[in-house]
């Protein structure tokens, strides 16, 4: 498991590449308040699973959802996408391009 929060409340965690992981974040029923941005998820089988929708999630890479194909649009090119990334337990409104990532490495 990349990172799990079990239970964690009101921390904010950013700058982090997980990569290659079964799970790569968990954040448990308990966990709410926490900032989870600008962090890079990357291959991991599943990306992230959060119990509690109480936590704001933004500005985020995901490796599966970095490409047209996937649902990333980047209409205006600013390195976001359009949609939001889904995953269980929530949704990242701010998810980053792949354009970005490449800035970021």
């Amino acid at each position: 498991m990349g990172s799990a929060f079990l239970p964690a409340i009101d921390n904010t965690v950013a700058g982090n590449w997980i990569e290659n992981m079964r799970l790569g974040l968990y954040m448990d029923l308990y966990s709410e308040l926490n900032t989870l941005m600008n962090n890079n998820f990357v291959n991991n089988s599943v990306q992230a699973k959060i119990e509690l929708a109480e936590n704001a999630i933004m500005g985020n890479y995901w490796s599966d959802f970095d490409s047209p194909v996937e649902g990333c649009f980047d209409m205006d090119s600013n390195g976001m996408c359009e949609a939001p990334y889904e995953f269980y337990g929530g949704e990242d409104a701010s998810a980053k391009s792949h354009l970005l990532l490449r800035l970021q490495t």
